[in-house]
Parts: C-alpha cells; sequence; structure tokens
C-alpha cells in the first residue's frame, strides 16, 4: 500500500491596494453607525468626513494604475474609480 500524496497547498497573492476604498468606507460606515451610539453627532460627522476624504486620497492614489485583485473580478482602473 502506498501512501497518499497530495500537492502543496498554494495560497493566491491577494492585492488589497484595489479595495482601499471601498475598505475604508465600510469601515467609516461601521464606527459611524456604532460610534453614534457613544459619541455625538458632530464627532461621528467629523469621522465620516475623514473617511470619506481618506477614500478620495486612496482613488487618487490608484489613478492611472490598473490593479487587479481576485483574479481579475475586481479592476481599479480609471473607468472603476
Amino acid at each position: 500500500m502506498s501512501p497518499i500524496t497530495t500537492d502543496p497547498l498554494v495560497f493566491p497573492d491577494v492585492a488589497l491596494l484595489p479595495m482601499m476604498p471601498i475598505l475604508i468606507v465600510l469601515a467609516t460606515a461601521v464606527f459611524a453607525t456604532l460610534g453614534g451610539l457613544y459619541v455625538s453627532r458632530r464627532t461621528v460627522a467629523y469621522v465620516g468626513i475623514g473617511g470619506l476624504l481618506l477614500s478620495m486620497f486612496t482613488i487618487v492614489a490608484l489613478w492611472n494604475e490598473n490593479t487587479s485583485a481576485f483574479g481579475g473580478m475586481l479592476r481599479a482602473d480609471n473607468y472603476a474609480l
């Protein structure tokens, strides 16, 4: 009886850079929703505006990069941004 051999497990490269504007807006929305329970509306508004400005900064940084993630299922080219 021969031992069972398997191929080594290969992990794909996950590029988080094309997803950064989405992740920043998502994190800002979660923080604003949960933070609204504990802090004032003005603080939540400043955090929301700051998150959107940070997301806009990452969009400007990604301009003309034409990167993709998840095997091309998520593209961050000029049309998508």
